[in-house]
């Protein structure tokens, strides 16, 4: 059924390394000649077998900014994001990252395996309840994620946390939409979604700037309130993100249902508990 991600399973780093364009170039690799010879792929193997494939063109993208990178956060790659090197894909989802890199290969198809062809990165529709009744061709036929849409998550303070009338509550979080397209704004609501703020976010650097189609980190957001008076028991705190194409977030959960989970971009939401709220003077 997946893994149990929580909101704080995410990071952003600085990554060195080798364009890839160069890189296949070097290699006598012409983007033109392998299209007309019939090749769409790029897959990368990592030393463990795992192995995935990308769009030739990303590879080929000089914007699409792919790296076969040695060094995080001006270090040597470590041992666990995939020393000695790694494929760094940005905008597409982590999975086509490859770590552990053992050899790259054109491919006219898409490489075989689970996180490919199988089930592994594919949405299914909400109607589906079984995986076993859903047949095997309709599957392999679904194209596996690629981009991860607008999404945004709340990261303080934490569900369950309590706060007092009159306090003074931060709250923060993430938001990040794939494809290089750029979070505009965060809007974040205290009353379940009735009224909103918009909250305030720093860019990693000038190329993540808003229509350059570059902008591969996550933000990070902050807004701070103060709990109103007569506040009832449960401040039920809401944020939804968009994007520089106006892709904004459903509401709920309902309309983004599978099977496995996957892509659920609903709201975030954490509920906090107000001592001496509303109801408990009542």
């Amino acid at each position: 059924m997946g893994l149990p991600w929580l909101n704080g399973s995410i990071s952003t780093a600085r990554w060195s390394g080798a364009a890839l364009p160069d890189v296949l170039q070097d290699a006598g690799v012409e983007q033109a000649d392998a299209a007309a010879r019939g090749f769409r792929f790029l897959t990368f193997w990592g030393l463990e077998g795992y192995h995935v494939s990308i769009p030739l063109r990303k590879a080929f993208d000089r914007e699409g900014d792919c790296i076969l990178a040695w060094k995080m956060n001006g270090e040597v790659l470590p041992r666990d994001h995939g020393f000695p090197l790694r494929v760094l894909v940005p905008g597409f989802v982590g999975a086509r990252s490859v770590k552990w890199l053992d050899r790259v290969i054109l491919t006219k198809d898409e490489v075989e395996g689970m996180h490919q062809t199988g089930i592994a990165y594919k949405q299914l529709g909400p109607n589906q309840k079984s995986l076993s009744a859903v047949p095997k061709e309709h599957i392999r036929a679904l194209p596996p994620v690629d981009h991860v849409p607008i999404t945004s998550a709340i990261t303080a303070p934490d569900p369950g946390s309590t706060v007092s009338p009159g306090e003074r509550l931060d709250i923060a979080g993430y938001a990040y939409s794939g494809a290089g397209s750029a979070v505009i704004r965060v809007d974040v609501s205290i009353d379940g979604g009735r009224t909103w703020s918009q909250a305030e976010f720093n860019r990693a650097d000038e190329s993540q700037d808003v229509r350059s189609g570059r902008a591969w980190a996550w933000v990070q957001w902050r807004h701070s309130v103060v709990v109103p008076q007569g506040a009832p028991d449960i401040l039920r705190i809401a944020c939804k993100a968009v994007d520089d194409q106006y892709n904004q977030q459903p509401h709920e959960v309902s309309p983004v249902w599978n099977l496995r989970g996957i892509l659920n971009t609903s709201w975030g939401r954490v509920d906090v508990a107000v001592v001496g709220g509303e109801r408990s003077r009542l």
